[in-house]
């Protein structure tokens, strides 16, 4: 049985004239879909965020009263969680030579999970200011700049078969959109251009001059 991600992810395919294969949905150590993108093969895995327990408890507040209650969640954690299970999933079918990407749905609001820092940071590692304490008492600790630290999931040898994050969600009139984040370490690229064409927006990770941690830059035709 198909879920909701998987219907609006078919359905967008549809729109955009996409050829879309559905690999055997019996088969859950694959990806969900095989994809001919202006002539590129692409395997895709569409997963979407359920609501935890804590969160379930926020819904039924926000119901009864009108607002939520604060909820508390390490940045990227839930979409470490995600690749954790896509990442087998892909490389399966994807073995080095076709280019493979991890699908996101968060009910259909861009925000939340599938916000572009917690993308970042799942992808990056968490950012981490560094703190220099001098040996004289009685000057402050100050800081010295910014990095990323522990929780990158994107590296030159992990996860490399996944080219790129997509997080799927609603424009304010309702259509559907889908953003791509490229891993700078895929084993197989995407090409941009050939992507451009179906009206999905593309981000790359920056790091230049001035820029103490990684942050996306839109990719402009």
């Amino acid at each position: 049985m198909k879920t909701q991600s998987e219907e609006i992810f078919e359905k967008f395919c549809a729109d955009c004239g996409i050829s879309c294969h559905r690999i055997d949905e019996r088969d859950e150590k694959a990806a969900d879909y095989e994809l001919s993108l202006s002539g590129t093969d692409v395997i895709f895995e569409v997963k979407e965020f359920e609501r935890n327990k804590e969160e379930k408890e926020s819904d039924r507040l926000l119901e009864e009263r009108g607002y939520g209650k604060c909820l508390s969640n390490v940045p990227g954690d839930r979409v470490r969680s995600k690749l954790r299970k896509a990442s087998p999933q892909i490389k399966r079918l994807t073995d080095g030579v076709k280019p493979g990407v991890l699908i996101l749905f968060d009910r259909g609001y861009l925000y939340g999970h599938n916000d572009p820092y917690n993308i970042l940071v799942a992808m990056s590692g968490l950012e981490q200011i560094h703190i220099s304490v001098p040996n004289n008492p009685n000057k402050s600790p100050y800081a010295t700049g910014m990095s990323h630290g522990p929780k990158k999931k994107m590296t030159e040898t992990a996860n490399t078969s996944i080219s790129a994050i997509g997080t799927m969600y609603f424009k304010d009139n309702g259509v559907t959109q889908i953003d791509l984040y490229h891993n700078k370490y895929a084993a197989v690229s995407l090409v941009a251009e050939r992507l451009a064409v179906y009206g999905i927006d593309q981000y790359f990770m920056y790091e230049g001059d001035g820029v103490p941690t990684s942050e996306w830059k839109k990719y402009e035709p």
